[in-house]
């Protein structure tokens, strides 16, 4: 399941500038959100399909693929009219069949729309202010909320202490190394990766971390 993460009191502090940068707690409001694509009728159809169904569609759909023939589409609505509320400190879950629009009220929340082949309608506010508000605050609205894909995007070949180092200085680019480090520390900690931190992170084909590990390594 993929996740939508509130930041919550983060401190960022430089031993060189001796200055910390508190972010606040952010509610999340998203009001009337809408989204509409356009599929077609197999598409539509969530039904399970037998062996010959499935079989039998696929070569029916061959000759049009050889022709070019577009196939008539059916508008499906994802989100009709959503609105709600997330507050921090709280946990919300959300449940809903395959193909109900959970990932896409998600991506909403987290303004990550950039390359949805539709477009969702509708007003999502951080403690009141939308996205180009947030803005021209010269807020990073990155730091505050975070999509957590449901497949995790690592580099295999490195280790969890190398992967949250490689977050932290992109993170923390004014930062000398060891403000750095030191953020590092603390959330192998707070994490409870400190068993794993110098275990290479791993995919398919390299053995590395657990898929729980990951998804807490993923959430940095």
């Amino acid at each position: 399941m993929s996740e939508v993460s509130v930041q919550s009191q983060v401190t960022v502090q430089s031993d060189d500038q001796k200055s910390s940068s508190t972010l606040p707690d952010v509610t999340i409001r998203y009001l009337n959100l809408n989204a509409v694509i356009k599929q077609t009728e197999s598409q539509v159809d969530r039904t399970m399909k037998t062996v010959p169904q499935f079989v039998y569609e696929n070569l029916k759909a061959i000759p049009n693929a050889l022709l070019g023939t577009k196939l008539p589409t059916t508008d499906l609505k994802v989100l009709d009219n959503v609105s709600g509320c997330i507050k921090p400190g709280t946990l919300t879950l959300v449940l809903a069949p395959p193909g109900a629009g959970k990932t896409t009220l998600l991506k909403a929340m987290a303004n990550r729309t950039d390359g949805l082949a539709f477009k969702i309608d509708g007003k999502v506010t951080y403690n009141g202010l939308d996205k180009t508000a947030v803005d021209a605050r010269h807020c990073n609205l990155g730091q505050l909320v975070q999509y957590v894909d449901q497949l995790d995007l690592h580099l295999p070949y490195l280790t969890v202490e190398e992967t949250l180092l490689f977050a932290a200085r992109n993170s923390l680019a004014e930062a000398d190394e060891a403000a750095v480090m030191k953020r590092v520390n603390e959330t192998i900690d707070l994490l409870h990766l400190g068993n794993c931190r110098k275990t290479v992170v791993g995919d398919d084909l390299l053995r590395g971390i657990s898929g729980g590990e990951k998804k807490k390594a993923n959430s940095c």
